[in-house]
């Protein structure tokens, strides 16, 4: 009558064959739900039900009021008609299918409760700069919002809610952004990698490698496998399939894979695998000619805490130059998880400029952000404002208390940062403007990241922007003038 189905992370499916469901099947089911375990979930696939009586509704009733974590799918239209009768199909979690229940905000949430996740946010980002120099990497907003913040919102969707974070370059912003990550739903333990000195924070970046062993030697950290991201990727992954797939595996490490074009492999880390997904070598960035594969490393681990005694010790030990190679070479179990997602790499200014105009244009549809829709199609920031005699095309993102003003000119994609103006006359295109930042009275700004001292064309930044324009603010002597000028000065100079 009963039988278990799926065993995975959290989550049992128990497999319900009866002709008929009366009270009697009740203390059967109640055996297979989870007694008092609050972190996971039972699910009764109710498709081998021919029929249900009165008595078996009520034992479905007590079943899901005595077992909170308890869910239904499956249901055939004689049985999904008379629990509809009683309104229960409301009351019950009950889901059409598996997959419908399995991919429910309810199941997920539950799938890697308990789990931990450590999130790498010390690198210093200089190919973002000038972008970097005064906000750390993960902090660079994504549709208003920080690029962490977005990571954290999507780890909470599995019930990832215990994060490390590992604050260097520039930390403090990140602390004081996160604080305890109560208002996130997170638990956040910091493991910083600076100091204070003289009231200044000084960034002592350790290696990705070695902050994870430093973690677990200062806090005890890792006793059952744990994710690994970086701050600076917005991603969709189903991280509950790649710990179900890390488990059944038995590797050591899992890794998450996407799949790129033969022509960018020299951008990437690529992996090599046979056909079962055990990684056989590595290579970083290889030319088109010599890549064995067009398998690229996300930066997305599972690790298993028998890694930890195989860091070597060792200053600025990095996971993919020296620890991954390390455990390679030793014969340690190395597994791929190549399954399909969005995988939003923010790596330099032409990056960053491209996610957040995907996101403005419904691309990265799991981004999700705080502003309101305006009458011309504008995304608004609490306390911004468009004047109904501005030009405007979007898509446009304003951010708090960001204004365009009367007699402005504004050609989507534009994002303007927090207390940005475009003041009558200014003409902005293709562009975003940094926060505090004016665009004043003949201000042309077409392809460009710019605040008030500095701009750069993104479309060239897939470096830093090293030899940026210096600006007076966006304050030019005429249209053709300002025009010239940036053109000829940021073509030539700008690094690609």
């Amino acid at each position: 009558m009963f039988t278990i189905k799926k065993s995975l992370s959290n989550l049992q499916i128990v497999s319900v064959a009866l002709r008929r469901l009366d009270s009697s099947a009740a203390s059967g089911m109640q055996a297979y739900c989870a007694s008092g375990a609050r972190n996971s979930a039972t699910l009764f696939d109710l498709s081998g039900v021919g029929r249900i009586a009165a008595s078996g509704i009520s034992a479905l009733i007590h079943l899901a009021q005595t077992n909170i974590n308890t869910g239904f799918f499956g249901a055939n239209p004689k049985v999904q008609s008379e629990l509809e009768k009683f309104g229960l199909h409301r009351a019950l979690r009950l889901y059409e299918n598996e997959e419908v229940a399995r991919n429910s905000p309810w199941v997920k949430g539950k799938r890697l409760s308990g789990t931990k996740a450590v999130i790498l946010a010390a690198g210093k980002g200089s190919r973002c700069a000038p972008l970097t120099r005064s906000i750390p990497k993960p902090m660079l907003p994504i549709l208003g919002r920080p690029i962490i913040e977005h990571l954290l919102e999507h780890l909470g969707r599995f019930g990832l809610n215990d994060v490390l974070i590992n604050p260097g370059y520039l930390g403090p912003k990140i602390i004081d952004h996160l604080k305890s990550g109560a208002s996130f739903n997170q638990h956040i333990h910091y493991a910083n990698e600076g100091y204070f000195a003289d009231g200044q924070w000084r960034a002592q970046p350790l290696g990705s490698a070695s902050t994870i062993a430093c973690m677990h030697q200062q806090n005890a950290a890792f006793f059952d496998d744990f994710f690994v991201f970086c701050g600076d990727a917005l991603v969709d992954l189903d991280l509950a399939a790649m710990m179900d797939h890390h488990r059944k595996s038995g590797a050591v490490v899992t890794i998450a894979t996407q799949t790129v074009d033969p022509n960018d492999v020299e951008k990437f880390g690529i992996i090599d695998c046979n056909q079962q997904g055990r990684i056989n070598a590595f290579q970083e960035k290889p030319a088109k000619d010599n890549a064995l594969s067009t398998l690229a490393n996300t930066g997305i681990y599972i690790f298993n805490p028998a890694v930890l005694s195989h860091i070597p010790n060792m200053d600025l030990c990095d996971i993919g130059t020296h620890l991954l190679p390390k455990l390679l070479a030793e014969g340690v179990h190395l597994q791929v998880f190549n399954q399909p997602f969005t995988w939003v790499d923010v790596g330099c200014g032409k990056d960053f400029f491209q996610a957040n105009m995907h996101a403005l244009c419904g691309r990265i549809p799991f981004v999700r952000h705080f502003a309101k829709l305006g009458q011309d199609g504008t995304l608004l920031s609490e306390k911004s404002t468009v004047s109904g005699k501005a030009d405007v095309a979007g898509p446009v993102f304003l951010g708090e208390n960001a204004h365009i003003e009367s007699g402005a000119t504004i050609r989507g994609p534009v994002f303007l940062g927090p207390n940005t103006v475009a003041k009558n006359g200014s003409y902005i295109k293709n562009s975003m403007l940094w926060e505090n930042t004016t665009a004043a009275k003949g201000a042309i700004v077409d392809g460009l990241i710019a605040d008030g001292h500095w701009a750069f064309a993104h479309e060239y930044a897939n470096k830093a922007a090293q030899n940026i324009v210096a600006l007076d603010n966006i304050h030019p002597n005429s249209d053709r003038e300002i025009q010239r000028h940036l053109t000829a000065a940021l073509h030539l100079q700008v690094a690609s």
